[in-house]
């Protein structure tokens, strides 16, 4: 089977889109589905179908994006091989995938082209420090709270199965469960600690991590908060000082888009529907009054209209 890749702007873009991890019990009407934009209004970025090949092996099928998970070859030596979405192809072995363990329980999930299993880089779930602005965080934080969730391929681990209490032998970062009646493919991290296994010599078993959330494989705009070419809308947003924060909407089309970006947008919890602010255009610098529950512009194709919001 292959797919035709979507249109947009009127044109198909077959350019390897971005997979990674998020929160398996989030609202799909969250803004970083881009459930704003209306050629996906409603769709859930975290949905597979796993289904058997002719050649018993299985592809992942993303049904936000009808691309298929698979293996980007790297460039060059110097390069690594990235986990991407791409137009569906069944001939292509680093589209396919085998479930080692079984595709109806936890399992290590490898590429049928490298060999390689489909893992979550330690840093992404292992409490470290980060360093912005030249400050280290008060407390230490995963890549995770930073929007970095990178997938990377490494070398299946059999796993034997724990016969004590203080097993040692589990190392999740490899581990997934994909389940056909929510069709999300979950990260089976270990919830109460995490045993590492630390340049091949054997497992440590850290201290007690409080897991806040439990991910799933998703279609992701960035890993990296930066733009990508597979959306029309996007709305960005994020605190300035004394309370206030800034808001903009992005129109990557061709013709103008009347963007409206509910202010639960900015992902904080107690702004709800009736929350208010003073706008300000920061382009026109001029104040626009209150808003109420959300800001809408006419934004012009190719622009970006900024706005401060202030209690």
């Amino acid at each position: 089977m292959v797919d035709t890749p979507p249109l947009y702007d009127g044109a198909p873009r077959i350019l390897p889109w971005k997979v990674g991890l998020e929160d398996c019990a989030r609202s799909n009407e969250r803004w970083y589905t881009r459930s704003l934009d209306p050629a996906l209004e409603g769709i859930d970025t975290r949905t597979w179908l796993v289904s058997r090949t002719r050649s018993g092996m299985y592809r992942v099928y993303s049904r936000a994006t009808s691309r298929c998970l698979g293996a980007q070859p790297a460039a060059s030596a110097h390069q690594v091989t990235h986990v991407v979405l791409l137009p569906c192809n069944d001939s292509s072995l680093h589209q396919l995938w085998t479930f080692d363990d079984g595709v109806h329980t936890v399992s290590t999930i490898s590429n049928a082209a490298t060999g390689e299993a489909l893992a979550v880089a330690n840093a992404t779930l292992r409490a470290a420090l980060h360093s912005p602005n030249g400050h280290l965080d008060v407390f230490a934080t995963p890549d995770s709270a930073y929007g970095l969730t990178p997938l990377v391929l490494v070398t299946p681990y059999a796993q034997p199965l724990c016969t004590v209490r203080n097993c040692q032998s589990y190392d999740p970062t490899q581990k997934w469960y994909w389940s056909p009646t929510d069709g999300k493919l979950r990260h089976s991290l270990f919830t109460a600690s995490i045993n590492d296994r630390v340049n091949g010599e054997g497992y440590q078993l850290t201290s007690k991590v409080p897991t806040w959330r439990h991910h799933c494989l998703a279609h992701v705009l960035s890993d990296g908060n930066t733009g990508t070419p597979s959306g029309h809308a996007e709305v960005w947003g994020g605190p300035l000082a004394e309370g206030s924060f800034v808001l903009g909407l992005v129109n990557r089309y061709t013709q103008p888009l009347q963007i409206t970006a509910p202010l639960s947008a900015l992902g904080i919890p107690s702004i709800g529907r009736n929350a208010s602010f003073t706008l300000r255009d920061v382009w026109d610098r001029k104040d626009l009054g209150r808003v109420v529950g959300a800001v809408s512009a006419l934004v012009p194709p190719h622009d970006l209209a900024l706005f401060r919001l202030s209690p």
